[in-house]
């Protein structure tokens, strides 16, 4: 998953769907290891079963984050043609949650200025497209086509000739840096376990070891 509870910021059906494999397993990554952490595991309220149980999720369709320069990405909010060829606004691999509302938040407010309805969200008032899936008025979509936020395509097994050994070399990095995940490279879920005592309850800990391992597991 790629990066990226993203704005998308929790693996779902319709808005993640069109998006690169790994674009929500950041995001998970991060969140599955707060919550499990918090309910069975280390620091449990009983004590006991110093591990997490382990929970399946979607490795995503996006890609999400703020690489921190080198070959393996490019300031958040770059916008342009990237090496996918894709128009808008690129989210890279390690955004923050933030990051991330704003360039979605800047896409939303220009699509709905051009007539495209919305809905929000009852609990957090996120705004959200009524009918995604339609993509109308077309309009609308192309009026806004520089603000639409996209996923670094390393993170794109289509755009990515190297995608296959380097999501294995993803994953190895977060098992040997304490945040347990396990399945094959190209499963539509991944298994998330056990987060390290270190890990279990601080999120920018969690944080620098997932952009850690996504900037030095992709490159091109």
């Amino acid at each position: 998953m790629n990066p990226w509870m993203t704005r998308r910021t929790a693996p779902g059906p319709s808005r993640t769907s069109r998006l690169p494999r790994l674009a929500v397993a950041a995001v998970c990554c991060a969140l599955l290891a707060a919550c499990s952490s918090q309910e069975s595991g280390y620091g449990g309220k009983d004590g006991r079963d110093q591990g997490v149980a382990s929970v399946k999720t979607p490795k995503g369709e996006g890609g999400a984050g703020k690489t921190s320069g080198g070959s393996g990405g490019s300031r958040a909010g770059g916008t342009g043609n990237g090496k996918g060829g894709k128009k808008g606004v690129m989210i890279p691999m390690t955004a923050s949650n933030d990051e991330m509302a704003a360039i979605d938040g800047a896409w939303m407010d220009c699509l709905e200025s051009h007539g495209v309805q919305m809905v929000k969200k009852p609990r957090t008032g996120q705004k959200l497209i009524k009918n995604d899936e339609s993509r109308e008025p077309a309009a609308a979509y192309r009026a806004c086509a520089d603000k639409e936020p996209y996923p670094d395509p390393l993170l794109d097994k289509d755009t990515n000739p190297h995608y296959a050994e380097q999501t294995k070399a993803l994953m190895a990095c977060l098992n040997s840096h304490g945040i347990e995940v396990s399945g094959d490279w190209d499963d539509e879920f991944w298994t998330w376990g056990k987060v390290a005592p270190k890990l279990a309850h601080d999120d920018e800990a969690r944080h620098k070891v997932r952009d850690k391992c996504y900037v030095e597991s992709y490159k091109w």
